[in-house]
């Protein structure tokens, strides 16, 4: 039986966070307040459906449009905006239910182009039935161990040598204030897309909404050299799991390897403050996933999938995805100094 996707009245999404509890799958990225970030931050229409059998709520489906080149566009999330994964929110059993219910929604709703990024590996042969195409894609979870000397033993070599040359070289790591120093920490985030001739995908605002929307649920870490922020991270967490969403660091200082000691003493203190798990991301870029493997986390899947209900949408998709080293190289070198 097909589910309804009905938008959900103001009194059930004052309860929001209460009805994505009641799902093991749910992350930081379902919670009202990052919904409600991004909607302020991009601009989007963020719409907060149920997942209706009957008068009965068996699950929730946020989901956002947009429009792109004239394309309607329906996400959960869209690529490029620091949301690894979000989709609905079922049980595994019903969903072929709610992809039938989806689609007639995106007919429904006129909708050229849709990406949804599930939270965990789903059935990729069924979504495929319904006409979408599944990428795997990849994270690296490290389990917070019994102790910190365990957590300790199961670095590799490398990054424990990195971690004391960074001690040893008189790195502070300090808890940052990320409103008095987002100046400082955006020129680091420009300087590290700009190897890539990329402009961060995310605006300056994203970093101080962040502070505002998540009510203290963030932690801010900073390596300082010298009294001078040389390296920064971001970190979400909700239940019993951290999330790394954003770092960056100065390149001139990358030989006294500060992002080593940042990310041990965020393991220490995530451990010490009874977190569970850490979800470091970042595993599907080979030269990160290099960098991440070196603390022993463990490699896990999830599905992203996506489908062009027109065939503008097709072209769209294609063209994009072609053009996206000029379209990038012309966009920084247009929007470099403006951002604001």
């Amino acid at each position: 039986m097909a589910l309804i996707l009905r938008e959900l009245e103001e009194t059930d999404l004052s309860r929001w966070n209460e009805l994505i509890d009641r799902f093991k799958q749910a992350t930081v990225f379902h919670t009202i307040e990052w919904l409600k970030m991004l909607t302020d931050v991009l601009h989007v229409d963020f719409r907060p459906y149920g997942l209706f059998e009957g008068e009965e709520v068996v699950g929730v489906f946020p989901v956002f449009f947009t429009k792109k080149a004239m394309l309607r566009i329906c996400a959960s999330p869209l690529s490029g905006w620091t949301t690894a994964y979000l989709g609905p929110l079922i049980d595994s059993s019903r969903l072929g239910d709610m992809m039938t219910g989806f689609v007639t929604f995106l007919e429904r709703e006129r909708v050229d182009y849709s990406e949804v990024a599930f939270p965990d590996c789903v059935d990729t042969e069924l979504l495929t039935s319904f006409g979408f195409t599944c990428e795997k894609r990849s994270t690296y979870i490290l389990d917070l161990l019994d102790s910190e000397g365990e957590m300790w033993e199961r670095l590799d070599s490398s990054c424990r040598r990195a971690i004391r040359k960074g001690t040893k070289s008189g790195l502070e790591v300090v808890d940052g204030d990320l409103a008095e120093e987002v100046d400082r920490y955006y020129d680091m985030v420009i300087d590290v897309y700009e190897k890539s001739n990329r402009l961060p995908p995310m605006p300056k605002r994203f970093y101080t909404a962040l502070l505002s929307h998540l009510n203290g649920r963030v932690k801010v870490v900073f390596v300082r050299y010298n009294g001078q922020v040389i390296a920064g991270g971001i970190f979400p967490w909700y239940r019993e799991t951290i999330y790394y969403i954003d770092g960056a660091s100065d390149k001139r200082y990358l030989d006294l390897r500060p992002n080593n000691l940042l990310q041990w003493t965020l393991i220490q203190w995530a451990w010490q403050n009874g977190l569970k798990v850490y979800d470091m991301f970042g595993a599907d870029i080979p030269s990160i996933a290099r960098f991440k493997a070196g603390f022993g986390p463990r490699l896990v899947s999830y599905t992203y999938t996506y489908r062009s209900m027109t065939t503008m949408a097709s072209l769209g998709r294609m063209m994009y995805r072609k053009g996206i080293p000029f379209m990038r190289a012309v966009y920084r070198r247009l929007r470099t100094g403006d951002e604001k």
